[in-house]
């Protein structure tokens, strides 16, 4: 079950890592490693049911909606309300799509993106300086 669990948690990690430049992603992953050997002590995550082989796409999407709420939550509870607004709903260069996170939610059901203030939120945001 370990390998498995192991195998879904790359997966799901592989669609993050992605987006961190090339030329930096093995210096990256090298250091969350130092951090990683340096944590004195680690979170457990209760088993994901998978099929036999490669992950099951619904056990990844797990993991990453898992990653994403954790990741969300980080933003909106380290920064005030606005500041956590300009960091989500900006532009974003090297994601995916169009980069721009209300384009994803808009459409999900018992949610409602106010589209425009979105946009006015985005275009408060100044140019991101994670890329050349």
């Amino acid at each position: 079950m370990t390998e498995k669990l192991v195998d879904i948690w790359a997966h799901a990690l592989e669609r993050v890592l992605w987006c961190v430049p090339e030329k930096i992603r093995s210096a990256v992953i090298e250091r969350l490693m130092q951090i990683e050997r340096a944590r004195p002590t680690f979170v457990a995550f209760k088993d994901i049911g998978e099929d036999d082989g490669e992950p099951s796409p619904h056990a990844v999407d797990e993991a990453a909606s898992l990653m994403v709420q954790v990741l969300v939550r980080s933003i909106t509870s380290e920064n005030p309300e606005e500041d956590a607004a300009l960091t989500l709903f900006r532009q974003h260069q090297g994601g995916a799509g169009d980069g721009w996170l209300p384009s994803y939610l808009r459409y999900l059901p018992g949610l409602k993106v106010d589209m425009d203030a979105c946009a006015k939120i985005s275009e408060k945001a100044t140019k991101s300086k994670l890329h050349d």
